[in-house]
């Protein structure tokens, strides 16, 4: 009874159905997943305890030499008139009256250390500062030499070629304290900028994208059959252009790895930019660097990245490139999808609830598992993937293209199958090409009876056999 009830909740009143409080509910996800990431990593420790290691030390050696003076004051005096005797017997007696003589210069001693502490905080941020805009003029100039070793702009005459190969790399690793901001804040942005300009060329170079691309037009009549091994296929194109990769280009990409929090980060515009072969989770479900969430990268080239694992709650990737990408296990709730490129991607048991994949291409995809209870897939082309186990409850699938789709084992209750478009190559059941014919019929029978139309069917006019 319980576990019904708490299926309710979480599935009906808080699901993807009402969209008001799914996405309540995926807001406060992400808003304490961003706060937990700024927290485990101490962000504020660069604002905050700079300023006060040292005056916190000035503090208690401040407060420390009043008392011990005070005591080595009464243990050489002898008597019971001491200081520290006097202000023992303050604190303990209180019918005695203290003087001002016997206890007020102690007092006043220990009331000005607080004062002389802010004081102290306050001449010290500001010699900080000093010094930073003194050394900011020395980090441009280094900050300008290391751009230009990172880009490959050397003397070709002077050095060999592996020697300014080493040099770029070693310039390339510079480059990640800038990026952190660890030389001031205005250097952040340049040195994102230098990074992703040079994985673009890097890219255009090994030719990633294209290589994808030649293969698809190689192989222009593939029918919904042959695309269910479309995925492993173009997975050896992309593999195959990293073999391409120069040294720097493997050492900037892994630096784009390393430091993948502050590259996706929402300091910086990320929309349209190539991100192709990056790994960003590198499957480690526990990478607080994967949270991606809220982000916009409408647009983006993500051919070939790793973002399995990868917090992407709620982010723009309108027409973004993810072909033969690894979003296994992703979290994708709510993401906008719209028209984006996934053929042959992995989004094995990922989340895409409530998600708009309307118009998505996802050819050759491997969705085994995947939650799309309450997504938005009209219109989307799903020939050829595998979507055994994957979970459509309440899904919009009108109009969707669903030839040589793999829907064994796939929960439709609920879903919209208005127009979908299946054939006698999608595979409906377990064991579907040993069962009889007239299963297999009456299997489809019962999709067109919810408003699927068979490309292939009696009413189509011809088709397959």
């Amino acid at each position: 009874m319980v576990g019904r009830f708490g299926n309710w909740l979480w599935n009906d009143f808080f699901g993807p159905q009402n969209e008001r409080r799914f996405r309540f509910r995926i807001n406060r996800r992400v808003n304490w997943l961003y706060f937990r990431q700024g927290w485990r990593h101490k962000q504020w420790r660069k604002a905050v305890l700079p300023h006060l290691v040292r005056p916190i030390a000035v503090l208690l050696v401040g407060a420390a030499l009043p008392i011990l003076t005070l005591l080595a004051l009464d243990l050489f005096s002898g008597g019971e008139r001491g200081a520290a005797h006097q202000i023992w017997q303050f604190l303990t007696q209180t019918t005695a009256e203290p003087t001002w003589r016997s206890i007020g210069q102690p007092l006043l001693i220990l009331t000005g250390v607080p004062a002389a502490y802010v004081l102290w905080l306050f001449r010290d941020i500001n010699a900080r500062r000093t010094l930073e805009n003194q050394r900011k003029d020395v980090n441009l100039k280094e900050f300008q030499e290391i751009q230009l070793r990172a880009a490959g702009a050397m003397d070709k005459d002077k050095l060999a070629g592996e020697a300014r190969e080493q040099l770029q790399i070693a310039a390339l690793h510079q480059l990640r304290g800038y990026l952190k901001g660890e030389y001031g804040e205005a250097f952040r942005r340049p040195a994102l900028e230098l990074l992703l300009a040079g994985h673009a060329a890097a890219m255009e170079r090994a030719g990633l994208k294209e290589a994808v691309e030649r293969w698809r037009k190689a192989n222009p009549d593939l029918d919904p059959v042959k695309l269910r091994g479309y995925g492993g296929l173009t997975r050896e194109a992309i593999a195959s252009a990293r073999q391409e990769w120069t040294p720097p280009d493997r050492e900037r990409a892994g630096i784009l790895r390393d430091e993948a929090r502050h590259v996706f980060c929402r300091d910086f515009p990320l929309n349209g930019r190539r991100f192709d072969g990056v790994v960003v989770a590198a499957g480690n479900k526990n990478a607080s660097f994967a949270l991606l969430a809220r982000l916009q990268l409408s647009g983006s080239a993500l051919t070939g990245a790793d973002l399995s694992w990868a917090r992407l709650e709620g982010a723009d990737l309108i027409g973004a490139r993810l072909e033969g990408a690894d979003l296994s296990w992703a979290h994708l709730e709510g993401a906008d999808l719209f028209g984006a490129r996934l053929e042959s991607a992995d989004l094995s048991w990922a989340h895409l609830e409530g998600a708009d994949l309307s118009e998505a291409r996802l050819e050759g995809a491997d969705l085994i598992g995947a939650r799309f209870e309450g997504a938005d897939l009209s219109w989307a082309h799903l020939e050829g993937a595998d979507l055994s186990w994957a979970h459509l409850e309440g899904a919009d699938l009108r109009r969707a293209h669903l030839e040589g789709a793999n829907l064994r084992g796939a929960y439709l209750e609920g879903a919209n199958l208005s127009g979908a478009q299946v054939d006698k190559c999608t595979l409906l059941q377990d064991d579907w090409p040993d069962l009889p014919e007239a299963e297999r019929e009456a299997a489809r029978q019962r999709l067109r009876d919810r408003g699927a139309y068979q490309v292939d069917g009696p009413d189509s006019g011809g088709g397959q056999s």
